[in-house]
């Protein structure tokens, strides 16, 4: 409940805090740091080193931005 209220907020404040895409801009780039700190911390928990945790965050938010892009093709 903690980690879904924390992902909530972060979610959440950028778009209360700044206007249109701005908001919504910040709170995608929000939402990625997010996620690469705690795919950072959930492989370093398995072991792994450091440099091949790091490269697992990276292909992570590869793909996401790979994910936002697509996204801003699309047309609502």
């Amino acid at each position: 409940m903690v980690g879904g209220l924390a992902v909530t907020g972060v979610a959440v404040v950028p778009v209360l805090l700044f206007e249109g895409t701005t908001g919504v801009v910040i709170a995608e780039l929000a939402l990625l740091a997010f996620i690469a700190v705690v795919g950072y911390a959930a492989a370093r928990t398995g072991r792994v080193s450091r440099a091949r945790a790091l490269l697992s965050v990276l292909g992570v938010i590869a793909l996401v931005l790979v994910v936002l892009g697509i996204k801003g093709l699309v047309h609502h």
